[in-house]
């Protein structure tokens, strides 16, 4: 059986972030993810595990981690298991010598695993050099990949991959993190205050644990006062308001909410917001709204101004029949 027995490193936690000392090593510390875990540890136990992986789904929900756990399971060791940032390193040279290496036996395991990560940025020449020795990877050799955008690979590369879908976490498994780590670090936050952090992340765990870690010394902390502002969900809701057309009673009531505070970041998040809608497709609401946002507010302050803007968009249509 090639399921090796699970090397669990203890690392010193002094400075480091707590998504770094809290990540899992072992499938049992994975929160959610059942199906995925049950399939991998399966295919482990069989001896049967895929040559060429891919993992994917939304970030923060564990590919990286539940990655390196199988390379873990699979013996991996020291400079048998290579990890590549594809963000960094996605060109075809690299490609190449990374199929060249492949086929050199490990140095110190009876495995050698690849992982790449973030691999929907790598190159089309980098991923069609891949393609012969992932089709036919030496019997010691694992390739697995991972990715939040799964439909910008290759067809040829999907094609040759075994697929696991990851997703986000639920509620109750966040707050088991959440509580996790409270417990080890012997920290105390109010309970609305971890509903609301888990309210915010979209079932990111890794952003869920980094918001978290902000509330740390800091007395009486607030989702206001760790959030940027860019994020905040009441930002977000009231971008989402104004690009479906929501009426102004219902963008007035959002605004009432907004009276104390930095308005020309507000400013700001609706403008990036609506760049970002622009940038995913045609959208001529968005860049109404983009033009109805684009000048600072200071002949008129910051909250009029806001009200102002928003007032236009929420009329647009009757304004224009004037």
């Amino acid at each position: 059986m090639i399921m090796k027995k699970v090397i669990k490193k203890k690392v010193k936690s002094d400075n480091l972030s707590l998504a770094v000392k809290y990540r899992p090593l072992d499938f049992d510390h994975v929160y959610g993810q059942d199906g995925v875990k049950e399939l991998l540890i399966t295919h482990l136990a069989l001896d049967s595990c895929p040559r060429v992986m891919l993992f994917y789904g939304p970030r923060g929900c564990g590919k990286t981690t539940v990655a390196r756990i199988v390379a873990n399971m699979l013996g991996a060791r020291g400079r048998d298991l290579v990890e590549f940032n594809i963000a960094h390193t996605g060109g075809k040279d690299r490609a190449r010598e990374i199929a060249d290496n492949a086929n050199y036996a490990p140095f110190e395991s009876d495995v050698k695993i690849y992982i790449f990560d973030e691999c929907h940025r790598a190159t089309k020449d980098f991923q069609d050099a891949l393609l012969k020795v992932i089709e036919e990877p030496p019997p010691y050799v694992y390739f697995i990949f991972c990715t939040t955008e799964e439909d910008r690979l290759l067809a040829t590369i999907k094609s040759r991959c075994t697929p696991f879908e990851f997703s986000p976490l639920k509620s109750a498994d966040l707050k088991k993190v959440i509580d996790n780590i409270l417990e080890s670090e012997d920290e105390v936050i109010d309970t609305s205050l971890v509903r609301e952090i888990i309210s915010q992340v979209d079932g990111d765990c890794r952003r869920a644990i980094k918001l978290l870690e902000m509330t740390f010394g800091v007395e009486e902390p607030n989702i206001e006062s760790i959030l940027p502002i860019a994020s905040r969900k009441d930002i977000r809701e009231l971008c989402r308001a104004l690009l479906d057309g929501k009426g102004w009673k219902i963008v007035s009531g959002m605004l009432k909410g907004l009276r104390e505070e930095d308005h020309e970041q507000i400013r700001r998040a609706v403008l990036r917001y609506m760049g970002k809608v622009l940038l995913s497709g045609d959208n001529i609401r968005a860049y109404m709204i983009l033009e109805a946002f684009s000048e600072p507010w200071h002949s008129v302050g910051g909250y009029n101004g806001l009200i102002y803007s928003c007032y236009a968009v929420a009329k647009a249509k009757e304004l224009m029949k004037i």
